[in-house]
């Protein structure tokens, strides 16, 4: 009988230590690369995405993710929004992150 009770207090403790941790992940501040630059996607036509009213094409390698951070198919990435985007060696679109709404104000602020 001691050892159900013991490990109905060890189920019930762990499940307190996860319930506990699950808000922090989800406050996590992003950190972007130095070299990124703030830019409104205004229309993307996978490959071709139209940041500030200039047609970039995405890079053989590369990624887009949405304001949870989680990666995007390149061809369903067709919100218009305001983003931080990186650019490759060759001058094509490496990396998109699309921002959250606090993310923009202190970026714009930054800027």
């Amino acid at each position: 009988m001691k050892i159900t009770r013991a490990i109905e207090y060890f189920l019930i403790g762990l499940i307190l230590l996860v319930i506990g941790v699950m808000p922090v992940s989800g406050q996590m501040e992003r950190n972007f690369p130095p070299d990124s630059k703030l830019g409104n996607l205004n229309g993307a036509s996978f490959p071709q995405f139209n940041i500030d009213g200039r047609l970039m094409i995405m890079g053989a390698a590369g990624q887009v993710r949405d304001i949870d951070n989680q990666i995007v198919l390149p061809n369903t990435a067709y919100k218009p929004g305001t983003v931080r985007y990186q650019i490759d060696l060759m001058g094509h679109l490496h990396r998109i992150w699309y921002l959250t709404p606090e993310e923009a104000k202190g970026a714009k602020k930054e800027k």
